[in-house]
């Protein structure tokens, strides 16, 4: 469990293999990289949370991963919000998710 002091940031953060990782109270700030990444068989928990990215996602889910949303918020501008692909699975509970120009707020798809 990663958490935050008021007004941490972070530039990104991955979770790949089988890791279970829960992050709180943390802002994830990129710019041209993906700011969230979870990939393979991992599982990330983001509670109250905000990630804010520029010109790519603000997060990526794929393969068999999991992303789960808690009082968290995404923005992204010129980038999609976030990306679910395979059989990956977000959860987002009291969340924001939205984009600026040339983007979705969330976008699924398949291989």
């Amino acid at each position: 469990v990663v958490r935050g002091a008021p007004g941490a940031k972070v530039g990104s953060v991955a979770v790949c293999g089988e890791a279970q990782v829960e992050v709180s109270g943390v802002m994830v700030e990129g710019s041209a990289t993906c700011g969230v990444s979870v990939e393979g068989d991992a599982a990330l928990l983001m509670r109250n949370c905000e990630i804010s990215n520029h010109n790519s996602s603000g997060a990526s889910v794929t393969g068999n991963a999991q992303l789960t949303l808690v009082d968290s918020r995404v923005h992204c501008c010129g980038g999609t919000g976030v990306v679910v692909a395979d059989d990956a699975v977000l959860q987002a509970t009291d969340c924001s998710i939205h984009h600026n120009d040339n983007g979705h707020g969330v976008a699924v798809t398949s291989s």
